[in-house]
């Protein structure tokens, strides 16, 4: 390619700087409330069944924000849009294509390398980790069969979806938030891979696990910058981080369930879907892992705690006198 023309859309910036601005006025509520009432464990929803905005009692709704649970929609309304247009592309190249026993076999055979490559990481790094995080990545090592028995669904039985084009490198940062709108922009990839790669067909659930970690890696990301937390209380407030992500990547799922419902994009079955949703979550919290594990060690409790979500692994302490 000699040149390329965009179009110049208007916006006020990327999903990433929108969600933290609505993070940082979600932390103001939270530090103006009595924190003794508030529960960051009492979720309503699945990752499968998510809730509505609708459907939370108002103390919730308050703490979030209305604006924040529509523009989530949104973003879950155009992603299943997108997902829909690559599947009716023209030709060949956008035609979709069936799950096979196969595939699903060498999707595990990647996850296998994964959990090898994350546990050489942090054996590389581990001394250069403060004293708290090692004792949380230590669960990385300690569940590595319980892991890899969560990753072995994917190939347990043939999954009736599709492989299509895909974004292949979603997060919040390639949107554009125009006030009105999401745009949803940068359909090249991952640089790092070769262009081949990056025009293979995949499930469009990848990129809905990569924006789930976004709106993960988001909240956790607003909490650590922040300025209205006193450091020697962020360990004990994250969880209301956990809270935020959980809810409002739940609106975002609902959105797009909701579009995509009845096309072979998600398993017609709930159970179904859950394996496939959470085997990509894995397979990208462990990218994230290795990547943190080199240049910002503190998040790697973010894909830690998405994969002990994944394994039903997570503590539930009270936030009762934080």
């Amino acid at each position: 390619a000699l040149g390329m023309i965009q179009t110049l859309v208007e916006n006020h910036g990327d999903g990433e700087s929108y969600m933290r601005e609505r993070i940082a006025n979600y932390i103001e509520r939270i530090m103006a409330r009595n924190r003794e009432s508030l529960n960051a464990y009492d979720k309503k929803g699945t990752i499968t069944d998510p809730v509505g905005y609708n459907e939370l009692p108002n103390e919730l709704q308050d703490l979030f924000g209305s604006r924040t649970a529509d523009q989530a929609s949104l973003i879950g309304l155009r992603t299943a849009e997108m997902h829909l247009l690559l599947s009716k592309g023209p030709g060949k190249d956008f035609h979709p294509e069936e799950y096979s026993l196969h595939y699903q076999r060498s999707v595990f055979s990647s996850m296998q390398a994964l959990v090898r490559e994350s546990i050489q990481a942090l054996e590389k790094n581990m001394e250069y980790l403060s004293e708290e995080t090692r004792r949380e990545t230590q669960f990385l090592a300690d569940k590595r069969n319980d892991i890899l028995n969560a990753a072995r669904k994917i190939y347990q039985k043939k999954f009736d979806i599709w492989k299509t084009r895909t974004h292949g490198s979603y997060s919040l940062r390639k949107l554009l938030m125009s006030g009105k709108d999401v745009m949803i922009q940068d359909f090249g990839g991952k640089p790092m891979k070769s262009y081949s790669a990056r025009r293979l067909k995949r499930s469009p659930l990848r990129d809905i696990a990569e924006m789930i970690i976004s709106f993960h890696y988001v909240a956790y990301e607003g909490f650590f910058a922040s300025h209205q937390i006193n450091k020697s209380e962020l360990r004990s407030l994250l969880p209301f981080a956990d809270l935020w992500a959980h809810y409002i990547g739940g609106f975002f799922l609902k959105a797009y369930f909701e579009k995509v419902h009845g096309t072979a994009i998600i398993p017609k079955d709930q159970g179904d879907l859950e394996i496939v949703l959470n085997t990509f979550l894995i397979e990208k919290s462990l990218t994230h892992f290795i990547d943190n594990m080199e240049t910002k060690p503190d998040f790697v409790v973010v894909s830690l705690h998405i994969i002990r979500s994944v394994l039903g692994l997570l503590e539930k302490p009270s936030l009762a006198g934080v």
